[in-house]
This record gives structure tokens, C-alpha cells and sequence, in this order.
């Protein structure tokens, strides 16, 4: 099976985040059985002003996505351009939350288009994947079908909990 994961969350250096994480622990583990392409179309906030940031990658999805593969992997972005790209092959979107609340005022309302378009487009993909039964519960009542929960992987080798601290929990 061929999965082409399409990554567009911000490049940070080093440090990477929550969605990141998850994602790069589901990539690893996806890797070891399947034939993953990564696509890296990713906002870098070092190389035009942040404010050109989204434009910039929307153009990048709609151009560089192209070919065909298995199952997508899609996250908030790519939903959006999904009909203009140039992919064939089934289509997971992978959410891990929608949120506007931490954006400027006046982009809260270019957000609210673009979510719009987002709820539209995912009437579209085949699958829809979270982390949550707050989203998950999200999507079913929106009336989206395949919704399936998928919790965040826990590496318990970077953890060595002892009975104490058990208990003083």
C-alpha cells in the first residue's frame, strides 16, 4: 500500500508539538509496514513575512500535490484545496482541533471562510481521524460517518513511574 502523508505544519527548528508528535509517532509506525511518502509542504515563517505564510501555502498544495497513492493522509490545509489538487487515491483527514480563538481579531473572520471551505471539503475524504471523543463527537454531529478516535501514542520507555509516585498521585 502506497500512503503519501502531506505535512504542512509549521517548520520550529527542533521543537515540535502535540499534532507533531502524534504525527511523527503515526508516520514511524506507518513506515515499518507501508510504502509512506512524506510531503513536506510545510509554512517556513523565517523565509517571507508571516502574513504571506498561508497564501504561500496554499499555492504550494495546489501545485506541488500530484500522483497517485493509496490513502492521503490530510490535515486542516490540504481539506481545503483538496478539489483543486492533482492526487488520486482515497483520502484520511487527520484532526487534532479547530481553534480561531488564539488568532488576531482581524483574522478571525479569513479563518471563518476558510472553515467554511474546510467543513465543505471534508464531505469529501473517506475517513476522517482524531485524537478525541470531544472531536470526535464534534464531526458525528456535524453528520460526518467514518469518524474514528485514534489517541495519542504514549512512549512508556520515556517514563519510569514508580509505585510511590503512583501513590502520590
Amino acid at each position: 500500500m502506497r500512503i503519501g502523508w502531506i505535512r504542512t505544519e509549521k517548520a520550529r527548528g527542533n521543537q515540535i508539538y502535540g499534532g507533531s508528535i502524534y504525527n511523527e509517532y503515526a508516520r514511524n509506525v506507518l513506515a515499518k509496514h507501508f510504502d509512506l511518502e512524506t510531503i513536506p509542504i510545510q509554512k517556513d515563517s523565517n523565509a517571507i513575512p508571516s502574513y504571506l505564510d498561508t497564501p504561500k501555502l496554499f499555492w504550494a498544495l495546489l501545485t506541488k500535490l500530484k500522483g497517485h497513492k493509496d490513502i492521503w493522509v490530510r490535515d486542516y490545509f490540504s481539506i481545503i484545496t483538496l478539489p483543486f489538487d492533482r492526487t488520486r487515491g482515497k483520502n484520511i483527514a487527520l484532526i487534532h482541533h479547530i481553534d480561531s480563538t488564539s488568532l488576531p481579531s482581524s483574522l478571525k473572520f479569513i479563518f471563518s471562510i476558510f472553515e467554511n471551505i474546510f467543513y465543505h471539503n471534508l464531505k469529501k475524504v473517506d475517513a476522517i481521524v482524531t485524537i478525541s471523543s470531544y472531536w470526535q463527537n464534534h464531526f458525528i454531529k456535524r453528520g460526518y460517518k467514518k469518524v474514528y478516535k485514534i489517541y495519542n501514542p504514549i512512549d512508556f520507555d520515556n517514563y519510569q513511574i514508580t509505585d510511590i509516585d503512583v501513590e502520590n498521585f
